[in-house]
């Protein structure tokens, strides 16, 4: 819970940072979720068209970092981006759905660190992942890598990770060049294509 707080905070203060300030108003929503109401992590308003984006902030899985699996031949990790409460009224159980949030924001540093290690937060020691890791990040001290994952942020909006307007439990983002995640340079972009979404589903809304 104290993480995940961190981390909102964390990505609240980068995008407060980063974002044009004529453009863009970002704030920090304290608010306790309860049945019925969403846990708002972050809001960002694009202040010329006054959209309101709902940025949600998840950690990545813990030692999920793989060189490759059946899944995919690239390095990769995947995102907790699920409800941390179950929600057994929906089909969809804890699962998000495309208009639950706008942008999903996340860092690979969980997906480094082997479960187990709570207190020490020990870093993966496969010789193969740390070699992905080194030439990433430049360094192939793992203290250095995992201090460096602490900012390397990923921003995807929910329509294009979604599979049939449902969110996925765990997806999977590609290390590098995903289609779908975009570092921190890419970030405005992301809320850009946000907010073109947000305007779309509302035209199909209104002529529906």
């Amino acid at each position: 819970m104290i993480r995940g707080k961190a981390v909102e905070f964390n990505v609240y203060l980068f995008l407060k940072s980063k974002l044009p300030a004529q453009a863009w108003k970002v704030e920090k929503i304290d608010m306790n979720a309860q049945p019925g109401h969403p846990d708002l992590d972050v809001l960002v308003t694009h202040l010329p068209s006054k959209t309101r984006l709902t940025v949600e902030c998840k950690s990545a899985v813990r030692n999920s970092f793989r060189v490759s699996s059946p899944k995919s031949n690239r390095p990769h990790f995947q995102v907790k981006c699920h409800r941390s409460r179950s929600f057994i009224d929906k089909e969809t159980n804890d699962r998000y759905l495309v208009g639950d949030f706008d942008v999903v924001v996340t860092n690979p540093s969980n997906a480094f660190i082997l479960k187990g290690t709570e207190e020490d937060f020990a870093v993966t020691h496969d010789r193969d992942k740390l070699k992905v890791l080194s030439s990433f990040y430049g360094s192939s001290n793992s203290e250095d890598i995992l201090i460096k994952s602490y900012s390397d942020w990923l921003f995807a909006s929910a329509p294009d990770i979604a599979i049939k307007g449902v969110i996925p439990r765990t997806p999977y983002v590609q290390f590098e060049k995903d289609p779908n995640w975009k570092r921190v340079d890419d970030a405005e972009n992301v809320l850009l294509k946000a907010v073109t979404q947000k305007g779309q589903g509302k035209r199909q809304q209104s002529l529906s």
